[in-house]
C-alpha cells in the first residue's frame, strides 16, 4: 500500500455539470494530493462530450489514468477497435499517462451489445475481444488490465485480465467492512484484485436500500473503506467520486468529495490529511508493505489494525473500529464514543505521535518515547506512529 495507490473516479467526459471545468478538476485533485483517476475512454461521437485534449492536458500535469473501456459506440453493435484506437492514441500523445485499462462497467445494469446480443455473455465476449486487441498493441500490451464488473467472478482470470475487480457500496448507511468482506468473498479467491468504485453519497435519506448520509459520516466511512480494502488485500482503491455532478436532488449526483461548487467536503479534507500522513517522502521510499503486527494488543470485536512501514524505519499502526455510524430509521448520524485500547510496542520501539485524519495532518498527540500507550479508538481510523 502507498498513497499513490489511492485513486478517484471522475467524469471529465461530461460537460453539462461540474466536470465541465477541467481546471477545477485539477485543483480538486491537487488539493487531495491524488494524481490517479478512473474515467472512461473518450467517446467523441456523443454530442457534448469533451475532447481528447482534456485528457492529455491533465496528463501533462502529472495525472495518471485508469481508462475504463466505454461499452458503446456508433451503430448497434460494439466495435472493440474504437476504444482500443482511442486509448492507443492517448498513450501515443502522452506516454505513461495511462497506467491501467479496465473492462466494461457494471454489465449487470448496462450489458454491451455485441454480435447482435445484449447479455452478460455478449458483454464478456466483447471484453475478451477487446483484451485480445489491447495485447496486440505495442504501446498497450504491457499495461495491467482490470476485469469488467457486474459479472460473476471466473474461477481464474485467464484472458479476462490481470486484476479481479469489484465495486463496493455500503448500503443503508452501514460501516463499509461487511460490504468489503462480501465483495472479497465473491471473487473466489482471485488475486490480485482492485476496488474501482467505493463511496457514500451526501444526500441523507430514510428507509431506502442504498441511502445517502451526511458529510461527516461520508468522511468516516471513506477513511474506513480505504483501509478495509488494503486490509483484505486489494492493490488499489478508487473513491467514488471527485465532484458532485449536479445540484439535482438525487443521491447519484452527490457522491463527490467536493460539492458542485468545488468546495471540499469533510471527506475531501480527511483524505487530504490521510495522504499527507501516510506519504513516504524518503528518497528510497517503496510501497508500504502490510505485515504481521508485532505489537501486543487484543483487538475487540469490530476493531481492526494494519501496520504500514516507511523506508526510514518509521511504522504507522492504523487502528479503526467499525460500528453503526448512521441511524437509518431516523436519517441521522451516530457518533460513537472512543474505546481505550492498550498497545504494547515491540522491544526497542518508541511511540512518537498519534494522528487523526478527520482533524488534521499534524499529530493530535505526541509521545516521549513510551513503549506502551493507550489509544482512544473512535469509529474511524487513527494512526499511531512509532520508531524502531
Amino acid at each position: 500500500m502507498c498513497a499513490n495507490s489511492i485513486g478517484i473516479n471522475t467524469h471529465i467526459n461530461y460537460t453539462d455539470g461540474s466536470y465541465r471545468a477541467p481546471d477545477e478538476v485539477y485543483k480538486a485533485l491537487d488539493y487531495l494530493g491524488i494524481k490517479l483517476i478512473r474515467d472512461s475512454s473518450p467517446f467523441p461521437w456523443v454530442g457534448g462530450s469533451t475532447g481528447v485534449n482534456t485528457y492529455t492536458n491533465l496528463m501533462k500535469k502529472g495525472v495518471k489514468f485508469n481508462i475504463l473501456v466505454f461499452g458503446q459506440g456508433p451503430g448497434a453493435n460494439y466495435d472493440p477497435k474504437i476504444p482500443v484506437d482511442l486509448i492507443d492514441n492517448l498513450e501515443w500523445a502522452y506516454p505513461d499517462g495511462v497506467v491501467a485499462i479496465e473492462g466494461f462497467n457494471e454489465i449487470d445494469h448496462a450489458p454491451v451489445t455485441y454480435g447482435d446480443q445484449r447479455t452478460e455473455a455478449s458483454s464478456i465476449a466483447a471484453h475478451l475481444e477487446t483484451v485480445r486487441l489491447l495485447r496486440e498493441r505495442k504501446r498497450l500490451k504491457s499495461l495491467p488490465i482490470y476485469d469488467l464488473t457486474g459479472a460473476d467472478a471466473p474461477q481464474a482470470l485467464g484472458p479476462r485480465g490481470d486484476y479481479a475487480n469489484k465495486h463496493v457500496y455500503a448500503q443503508n448507511g452501514n460501516p463499509p467492512r461487511p460490504h468489503f468482506e462480501g465483495a472479497h468473498k465473491g471473487l473466489n479467491g482471485l488475486k490480485p484484485w482492485v476496488v474501482t468504485e467505493f463511496g457514500y453519497a451526501t444526500y441523507p435519506e430514510i428507509d431506502w436500500l442504498v441511502i445517502g448520509v451526511d458529510e461527516r459520516t461520508q468522511a468516516k466511512g471513506t477513511l474506513m473503506g480505504i483501509f478495509d480494502a488494503y486490509h483484505l488485500g486489494a492493490s488499489n482503491i478508487y473513491l467514488y467520486e471527485l465532484l458532485d455532478q449536479k445540484l439535482e436532488p438525487h443521491r447519484e449526483m452527490h457522491f463527490g468529495l467536493f460539492d458542485y461548487h468545488y468546495k471540499p467536503k469533510p471527506a475531501a479534507t480527511a483524505v487530504r490529511n490521510l495522504i499527507r500522513i501516510i506519504e513516504d517522502k524518503a528518497g528510497d521510499a517503496k510501497d508500504f508493505t502490510p505485515r504481521p503486527l508485532e505489537v501486543g494488543l487484543t483487538l475487540p470485536a469490530g476493531t481492526f489494525a494494519l501496520a504500514l512501514e516507511k523506508a526510514d524505519g518509521v511504522t504507522q499502526l492504523v487502528i479503526w473500529r467499525e460500528t453503526q455510524i448512521w441511524v437509518r430509521e431516523a436519517g441521522e448520524r451516530k457518533d460513537n464514543p472512543t474505546v481505550p485500547l492498550a498497545i504494547k510496542l515491540p522491544v526497542g520501539a518508541k511511540a512518537r505521535a498519534l494522528y487523526d485524519p478527520l482533524i488534521s495532518d499534524a499529530p493530535v498527540k505526541t509521545y516521549g518515547g513510551e513503549g506502551q500507550v493507550t489509544v482512544g479508538v473512535p469509529d474511524y481510523p487513527v494512526i499511531l506512529e512509532f520508531t524502531r
